[in-house]
């Protein structure tokens, strides 16, 4: 009989397995989204990007890392280059949303900059120089430099919806706390390697996927309760 306090054989199995509830939550926010009709193109572009993401994901971890060689590169490019463009396109939104003109224009300058140089950046590590870069993080984990462009870039959406939060309506604001946590959460579980199982079974890349599946759809339903107060005051808004 096999010790059931052993480590999981596979984390990539873990991984794949919760990659599709990424993949699975993007499909209800663009379905939902659609269907109420209050959120403008620039949130349902980010929802679209949720579903690329998923695909990528599970396609990285399902065949890439198994496979090895030239898909596992491809498999970690498209996989960071989709969640980098995912976390710009949340942060871009958010300021149109509540931020200044002239704040939107210096942040989204040095936020396409950061992010721009670490898809060059992935590229380089996987097709030209493997050694990569990393922020090492105790024994166990790491940060890359494309998990530190996304954690800029969700550091300016937490910082666009805490500085606009007076103009949300009271049920918007009070999913801010929760928000934050859960980020906390996705970038703590997001610093072990993605091999790293915990007996009896807490293999926590793919945990990080649950936690940052669960702040995604905090975000959309704060976006659909605020979108869906103002649209019930106005026209529906269907803007860039």
């Amino acid at each position: 009989m096999s010790d059931p306090l052993a480590p999981a054989p596979s984390p990539w199995l873990a991984s794949t397995v919760t990659s599709f509830a990424i993949l699975a939550s993007g499909a209800f926010m663009l379905t939902i989204t659609r269907l109420t009709g209050v959120q403008p193109r620039r949130w349902r572009r980010v929802y679209w990007l949720v579903l690329v993401v998923g695909c990528s994901t599970v396609g990285y971890h399902g065949w890439g890392e198994p496979a090895g060689g030239l898909a596992l590169k491809l498999g970690v490019v498209a996989d960071s280059t989709s969640n980098l463009l995912l976390a710009l396109a949340a942060s871009l939104a958010a300021m149109v949303d509540l931020e200044s003109p002239g704040t939107q224009w210096r942040v989204r300058v040095g936020l396409q900059a950061l992010t721009a140089a670490a898809i060059a950046h992935v590229l380089f590590e996987k097709f030209v120089d493997a050694n990569g870069s990393t922020i090492q993080i105790g024994g166990s984990g790491a940060l890359s430099l494309s998990q530190l462009a996304m954690i800029a870039n969700y550091v300016a959406l937490f910082t666009a919806l805490y500085r606009g939060r007076e103009r949300m309506p009271d049920a918007s604001r009070r999913l801010l706390p929760i928000l934050l946590v859960a980020s906390l959460a996705s970038i703590g579980l997001a610093v072990p390697h993605g091999d790293v199982v915990t007996p009896p079974f807490f293999a926590w890349h793919a945990l990080f996927h649950l936690a940052g599946t669960f702040l995604l759809l905090l975000l959309w339903a704060l976006n659909e309760i605020r979108f869906g107060q103002a649209a019930g005051r106005a026209a529906p808004m269907d803007g860039a």
